[in-house]
């Protein structure tokens, strides 16, 4: 890949004092729009998220450069911080994290793990029964 890369790790001495980490902790600021990005082979799936509430905006986006350039347009076009998550999916999100990155937005990698475990947590919980009387 030519000009910035997607994929970076930064290490970082915070919050563990003197010990390196592989993630920085970092906090959204306020007034940030959250895009969520589903991606997959032909087509990727948006959802966006306004930080006043509201209804959520859904985007079916196809895997061209034209969806491409008309999803960056719009999402300048919100005039607000961006953030943009997404999990890595074999390469599929490499061509719009190049896109996305290279319009100026911030972007969030996320774990398949922590993803598979939260999807877990929130669907598949479990209920704790006292056998105590």
């Amino acid at each position: 890949m030519i000009g910035p890369q997607v994929s970076k790790v930064k290490l970082s001495t915070q919050p563990f004092g003197d010990r390196p980490t592989m993630t920085k902790r970092s906090s959204n600021p306020t007034d940030a729009v959250l895009v969520a990005i589903d991606m997959s082979k032909h087509r990727q799936e948006v959802l966006i998220e306004r930080p006043e509430g509201g209804p959520r905006r859904r985007m079916t986006v196809m895997a061209t450069k034209a969806d491409y350039d008309r999803l960056a347009t719009d999402l300048s076009d919100i005039g607000r911080p961006i953030i943009v998550g997404f999990e890595a999916t074999g390469n599929y999100h490499r061509t719009l994290a190049h896109r996305l990155l290279s319009a100026g937005f911030e972007l969030r990698l996320i774990s398949s793990v922590a993803l598979a475990r939260t999807r877990e947590a929130l669907h598949n919980g479990w209920v704790l029964i006292s056998t105590e009387k």
